[in-house]
């Protein structure tokens, strides 16, 4: 079996998602869902216990850990849900890294979502993913001492103004300011809990890009063998066929990003490792997989802007694992950290390995 392969049980959730989102009417009926003509999936999801798929089972959920969703993720951004399923599943992430003998008594009924505090602005957290008005939420900290706390924040303690993001999906700036902090339910947290946490929350995102850019690259498969000009279809034309390999071999570049991402999250064993490796995987989408979408909606002409057609709606979701969790250049400036450490640490290492 390669590593790359999905287990039986990670499998039978992401054919689970994929097949309940299909009978909610994704991705025909994502502007109907949109706005509000039509139920979304949310309840069924609940029901099906994949928004709690992560709680740990002392909280009542299955316990699953990253690398058990994220193939789940996958199948979610290929078919353009909108369902609030990134924050849950970051919220039961969370209460895994409680330290020993830490717990809460979360809200029964009442959705969650997690927030990552900046250290400069903690009582201002913008972007709080698939987070509105009626959520409680976990708040992770980083102190500095290292030591992270994790704060329940239940609905309307806080200032939540929610909003769609540019794909469609929930978020909400949440200001703190007001709060009583000081008396919330708060846990501790292991330690670098707060910074893994963030890594996790990129990988999900990124897992949901790399589903999302699958179905652009499907649909412009499609395109280009149904559209004809001078009675021939595109797809007989070299450049286009080119251009076409080039994208879905981005496809492979980042599975294999992704799957070392997950990996390293799932175990607290190598922080540098983790930081590298996610940090890559950001570089990759923000870079590589934004370019080869832009690319995709090239090669549709016209037809590829229009906001009525479903390949704009896709790219959406690449900027939008973009532009959260940290930039580009953000991860680059990290990578580039991360590797001056390293040679400071042993800056003969490449040459000593290339004389053993």
């Amino acid at each position: 079996m390669s590593i790359f392969d999905k287990s039986e049980e990670q499998q039978m959730l992401a054919d689970g998602v994929a097949r309940l989102l299909m009978d909610t009417g994704y991705p025909e009926a994502r502007n109907d869902i949109l706005s509000g003509r039509k139920a979304d999936a949310t309840a069924t999801l609940t029901d099906m216990g994949f928004l709690g798929a992560t709680l740990p089972e002392s909280f009542g959920g299955a316990g699953l850990g990253i690398a058990d969703v994220v193939p789940a993720l996958v199948e979610n951004g290929r078919l353009g849900g909108l369902e609030p399923v990134t924050g849950p599943l970051l919220a039961g992430l969370a209460l895994t890294l409680l330290s020993e003998g830490g717990s809460l008594s979360l809200p029964e009924g009442v959705p969650m979502a997690l927030a990552l505090a900046d250290a400069e602005q903690p009582d201002q957290l913008p972007m709080v993913l698939d987070a509105d008005e009626n959520c409680a939420l976990l708040v992770a900290t980083q102190g500095d001492d290292g030591q992270d706390k994790l704060y329940l924040v239940a609905p309307g303690a806080a200032r939540v103004k929610a909003y769609h993001l540019p794909d469609g999906r929930r978020a909400a700036d949440v200001t703190l300011t007001g709060a009583d902090m000081a008396s919330a339910p708060h846990v501790t947290l292991a330690k670098g809990s707060a910074a893994r946490l963030h890594d996790m929350a990129a990988t999900l995102l990124c897992a949901d890009a790399l589903g999302a850019f699958q179905t652009m690259c499907d649909l412009t498969r499609d395109y280009l063998d149904t559209r004809e000009q001078f009675g021939q279809p595109l797809s007989s034309h070299q450049v286009l066929q080119h251009a076409l390999v080039d994208a879905f071999h981005e496809i492979e570049h980042v599975q294999s990003l992704l799957h070392l991402a997950t990996q390293s999250c799932a175990t607290d064993d190598d922080d540098r490792l983790r930081a590298r490796s996610v940090s890559a995987l950001k570089r990759m989408v923000g870079q590589r997989l934004r370019a080869a979408g832009a690319s995709t909606i090239q090669m549709h002409g016209g037809i590829g802007m229009t906001d009525e057609y479903a390949l704009g709606h896709y790219m959406k979701r690449i900027l939008v694992a973009d532009m959260l969790f940290g930039s580009s250049d953000r991860h680059a400036r990290r990578i580039a950290e991360q590797i001056k450490i390293e040679a400071k640490a042993n800056p003969f290492a490449d040459l000593e390995a290339s004389l053993t």
